[in-house]
């Protein structure tokens, strides 16, 4: 029991391979304790060891049943285990089993409409809190060491250019996270009275952007109500960026509105998507939504914005994959 403690305690720590050794060990013991079973599973998922995580989260379900306890949400994370290690079917049904006794679980709901191929119009707010609570101690050393993360510096570097010698006073960043954006941006500010704010729907990110002193305000709060939402922040900001956030969101209307409605005249509204050939927005099997250039030009023309400029970017890599993405540059006219 004691290893099965140390492995719950290191889960936490996020030092997965050390918390799967003492899991094993107590498991060994206690071959049928569930919590144990859950949480071996949960690291190996982590470790995307997806074929050994199912084993473990199928041990635990089928020992559960025996119990008081509801462990029906644990489904979602075998159906993602199954998806992941190739078994689309296993997954489906999984999926489908957690939305039997919970019909509103945004994760579960969320990851069967990426898997069948049913585009909505955005993600469920608790599938994006839930998915960067649980990311963002080790979000960015995962990100930049291991997926070559560019979108940061790319932004960065385009708001240096349209800027030129100009100094900004007001900066949001939108679904900041822990601030890498705000990181690249600080040097274009007014060192003694300019603001970089940042907003995003996960706490776990705000923490540690707040950790770094990486804005000197920040919301914790759905982007698209923070941006209609004026007694938030300021009424207007010199620039509004957003790094890799609207793979969350297929509808941008919303947010478009909201930016459009914060952003000063002549400001600039720099940020990324990830690339559709055809169509306006698509949920992806990755659960991630893609856009077209024609749906953002669209947008954009729609809002009072021109487009000062497009740019083909790779956002990051997924395993050796190369992701397509896009770099878009507004200035509200």
């Amino acid at each position: 029991m004691a290893h099965i403690n140390l492995g719950s305690a290191l889960s936490e720590l996020d030092q997965d391979k050390e918390a799967i050794a003492a899991f094993r060990i107590g498991l060994k013991t206690h071959a049928n304790h569930v919590e144990g079973l859950i949480g071996l599973a949960r690291c190996l998922r982590a470790q995307d060891e997806y074929e050994d995580a199912a084993l473990s989260f199928k041990k635990a379900l089928d020992l559960a049943k025996d119990q008081s306890n509801d462990r029906s949400a644990v489904y979602w994370e075998l159906g993602y285990s199954l998806e992941l290690s190739g078994d689309k079917d296993g997954g489906r049904t999984a999926y489908e089993k957690c939305l039997e006794h919970h019909p509103d679980h945004g994760v579960a709901r969320h990851l069967l409409n990426a898997l069948i191929g049913n585009t909505t119009e955005t993600a469920p707010p608790d599938y994006v809190q839930d998915l960067f609570d649980d990311y963002a101690k080790s979000f960015d050393d995962n990100l930049v060491n291991e997926l070559n993360y560019a979108v940061p510096k790319l932004i960065g570097d385009k708001l240096k250019s349209v800027i030129g010698k100009k100094i900004l006073n007001s900066v949001l960043d939108l679904g900041g996270g822990t601030g890498l954006i705000a990181a690249e941006v600080r040097d274009l500010m007014d060192k003694s009275s300019s603001e970089i704010h940042g907003v995003d729907l996960s706490s776990g990110m705000i923490e540690i952007a707040n950790q770094k002193n990486r804005y000197d305000q920040s919301f914790v709060s759905d982007i698209g109500l923070y941006l209609t939402d004026s007694s938030q922040g300021l009424a207007n900001y010199d620039a509004i960026l957003s790094g890799d956030v609207f793979v969350y969101t297929g509808n941008l209307v919303e947010i478009f509105a909201g930016v459009a409605l914060r952003l000063q005249q002549d400001g600039h509204f720099i940020f990324s998507v990830e690339r559709l050939e055809k169509g306006d927005f698509e949920l992806q099997s990755t659960g991630r939504y893609a856009h077209s250039k024609k749906y953002i030009n669209g947008l954009a023309n729609g809002f009072g914005f021109s487009v000062e400029s497009v740019t083909d970017i790779i956002p990051r890599m997924d395993g050796n994959t190369e992701i397509k993405g896009l770099l878009f540059c507004l200035i509200k006219t």
